[in-house]
């Protein structure tokens, strides 16, 4: 691999970011381009059922002594690459290069961008006769098809055969590094062709029980009910500020309901000029009134599971029992303000950082001491010429106990 140069200093004696290095790949993440230097401030993220972003600015001389490689990034060709000590740690295509009168910036998304602009090209109906199918099996299936089967589509000159990203030159690059755990969660959904794009139909199935980030060229797919790792556990010394401990009332219930719209009804073949009778809807339930705190309910949508065909009862009540989850007792929240980030360690490294992992947090400097599982929602890496700042947003995952373990 070619050298990767420092940035610590300008060649006009100005500080720059020391910890990471930028550089320019062609789409796939395969072919090194350009490395930049004397990059100023460089941020990027890390985030669960979300698209992560990246973006870095160049200023003062900096600009100019790069102005001709800055000029030749093309935005939806070339990526950005960002290493961390000469570890890889984030890359995605580019989707926009700025150009002032004292600086330069570039924008970059997480390379779900390329699935994102990736149609569903046929019908993706439920399994028949078998029940519904597992929405891991599902996503997978999804991705590789559309991933790398052509479709013909009809212009007003021509009949144009569109080739997908993984058979361009050059690829994507997806499938390689493509990672769908095995899960237990189904699904009812059903979609149409080119009722939208992957991107989309990977969020909505995530608002029904799968999680999903992307680590690097990684696209990592599982189910919610099973997380995906654990780290150490954290104390207040793996911050660089206090935490902050709250009861948060707001997010209590120990009833919950999901409801699903009815599909439409099928018109009267006999008689097409009738109203269709109106389907009932099928509610969820799940829980029971608590003894203490009494009978706080919840009522929500079914998890936007495209389709015309109504989940079952069984199905809905099991949505509704993973609503419950971490809502009882109260969840104490321990918040990471700002300020206050997470400093890395040799046993506790930006490559454990992955939205979604465990992490057993112990609050021994608060009025109110307490031990909580938490999980993993974000981690934002900031660098400037002043320092690395490792921001990181936990939401609880596990009842509150006392820092020795008992209960509260």
């Amino acid at each position: 691999m070619p050298e990767i140069l420092s940035n610590s200093t300008s060649r006009s004696g100005k500080q720059c970011i020391e910890v990471h290095q930028a550089m320019i790949y062609d789409r796939g993440g395969k072919r090194r381009l350009w490395q930049l230097v004397d990059v100023s401030q460089v941020r990027w993220s890390r985030q669960l059922d979300k698209q992560g972003t990246a973006d870095l600015t160049i200023t003062g001389e900096a600009c100019v002594d790069q102005a001709d490689v800055l000029g030749m990034i093309e935005p939806r060709r070339h990526e950005l690459v960002l290493f961390r000590n000469g570890q890889r740690v984030w890359e995605g295509p580019i989707v926009q290069v700025g150009w002032f009168r004292d600086k330069a910036t570039i924008l970059a998304h997480d390379v779900t961008e390329y699935i994102r602009y990736t149609a569903l090209t046929r019908d993706w109906p439920n399994e028949a006769g078998g029940g519904p199918p597992l929405m891991t099996d599902r996503v997978r299936e999804i991705l590789t098809y559309e991933l790398t089967t052509p479709y013909d589509m009809t212009t007003n000159t021509a009949v144009v055969t569109v080739p997908r990203w993984e058979n361009i030159d050059p690829p994507a690059n997806i499938l390689p590094y493509l990672d769908v755990r095995d899960g237990e969660v189904q699904t009812t959904s059903i979609t149409e062709h080119f009722e939208m794009t992957v991107l989309e139909h990977l969020k909505n199935l995530a608002r029904g029980g799968l999680d999903w980030t992307t680590v690097g060229r990684q696209l990592l797919i599982w189910d919610k009910a099973f997380p995906i790792a654990r780290t150490r556990t954290l104390t207040d010394n793996d911050f660089s500020g206090d935490i902050e401990v709250f009861a948060s009332g707001s997010d209590h219930y120990s009833i919950a309901h999901v409801v699903a719209e009815p599909p439409m009804p099928e018109p009267d073949p006999d008689n097409p000029d009738a109203e269709p009778e109106d389907l009932p809807l099928v509610i969820g339930s799940a829980g029971s009134p608590h003894d203490f705190y009494g009978v706080w309910t919840a009522i929500e949508t079914t998890e936007n599971e495209e389709g015309t065909t109504a989940p079952t009862q069984f199905e809905l009540n099991g949505q509704a029992g993973r609503k419950l989850v971490g809502r009882t007792p109260v969840p104490l929240e321990i918040r990471v303000p700002s300020g206050a980030s997470l400093i890395p360690s040799f046993d506790l490294t930006i490559a454990d950082l992955v939205p979604g992992v465990e992490m057993p947090v112990l609050a021994t400097l608060n009025l109110r001491k307490v031990s909580q599982l938490q999980r993993l929602q974000s981690v934002t890496v900031t660098e400037d010429a002043s320092r690395e700042n490792v921001a990181v947003t936990l939401f609880p995952a596990g009842d509150v106990t006392g820092v020795n373990g008992t209960d509260l």
